[in-house]
Formats: C-alpha cells, structure tokens, sequence
C-alpha cells in the first residue's frame, strides 16, 4: 500500500480527531501532558515507543508534529487506521459527520427491519430538531422553525453504512448559511434569522 501525503491528511483532521482514530481501532493511551501532548500505541505493544500527539494547536510546530504523528499512526496502524485516516481526508470536503446506531441481537451486519426503520426515523428526528434549536429552545417545536429545519436537511448527505454493520451516516455541512423564513427570487439574505450548520462536536456518537 502506497503511503499517502500525511501533512495532507493531518490539514483534514485535528488532534482530537486523530486520537477517535486511534481510540476506535483499539490503541492504548499512555503518558503525556494534558493539554500539551498525548502519547498513544498499539493496544498490547508495550515495547513500542508509539507515537506523540499534539493538542496545542497554538504552538507554531503543531502542524508539523500532528503530520508525525498521523505518520507514525499509518506505519504502526492496521488496515483499520489507514482506512479511517483515508477516509477523513474525503469527509473532511463532505461536512461534519454525524452517526447514528442501534444495537440489535441480530446476526452481525444486519438489524430487524421495523429497527432500521425506526433508526432512520429517529435519525432525521434528531437532525431537525438540532437543526431547529439553533433558533429558540422549546420542549416542543410542532411547525415552528420548519423551514430552517427544511433547508438545513436539504444540504445534509446520506453516507454509506459500513461493511459488517448496520449505522446511519449523515454529512452536514459547518459553514452554510440557511435562513428561518423561505426567501423569494431576487431577495437579499436578512442580516438576522440565519444559521450556520450545527458542529460535529455536538453530533458525533448520537445514538438512536
């Protein structure tokens, strides 16, 4: 497998993204300095040095030290790594990935059909009320908001859901505007009553 342009991949990512990583396909935490740096390794592989992760963004060798340490995660990493590094370069054009999932006594890979139904409900439920809270919190929106809510659903992307499992992957996009009430041919956007995307943060492991 060709290496890839790891200053690339670590422009797409932050640290904390690249810990997820590395946190999901099972490597272990050891060490560091909170708020400084982290140190990670393969899960079991106590005789490696692994690898030395950044989380001051505000020093001036950041970039150059989280490009290491996406180097050293591709090198000792498994298939696993790579695939999630690779992957975080394309959703990084795509928006904000947010996943939904539901466990389900099933044979892996598949869900009770009635469940995955309801997961895709519960899925486009989530996204418009997020997506309706950015203007006023209520215990029960009904139609208010609609519209916000509408525009905002209709810039998310529908994912694929990975190999061997059953989870509902949506790209919503940071930085678009989208505005409360519909605006007609030729009008200007209001200088109140717009909204940018919700972030990943509050997004990312919602389960359904």
């Amino acid at each position: 497998m060709n290496s890839p342009s790891y200053k690339e991949i670590a422009s797409s990512i932050s640290d904390s993204q690249l810990a997820l990583i590395l946190e999901r396909s099972g490597w272990e935490r050891f060490g560091g300095q909170e708020s400084l740096y982290s140190r990670w390794r393969p899960s079991g592989e106590r005789g490696v040095g692994g690898l030395l992760l950044p989380q001051d963004s505000g020093v001036a060798d950041y970039a150059e030290l989280l490009a290491q340490a996406v180097a050293q995660a591709w090198k000792l990493g498994d298939d696993r790594v790579r695939s999630l590094l690779e992957k975080a370069v394309v959703t990084s054009t795509l928006g904000d990935e947010i996943r939904f999932q539901k466990e389900a006594q099933t044979h892996h890979g598949t869900i009770q059909w009635l469940a995955g139904e309801d997961l895709y409900s519960a899925a486009r439920k989530s996204m418009v009320v997020a997506a309706k809270s950015r203007k006023s919190k209520l215990a029960y929106f009904g139609n208010s908001n609609s519209h916000l809510a509408r525009s905002f659903l209709d810039s998310v992307l529908m994912g694929q859901t990975e190999v061997g499992s059953y989870v509902v992957t949506a790209y919503a996009p940071p930085d678009e505007v989208f505005t409360e009430k519909k605006l007609k041919p030729g009008d200007t956007r209001p200088l109140t009553g717009t909204h940018t995307g919700p972030g990943h943060h509050a997004w990312i492991g919602a389960r359904a």
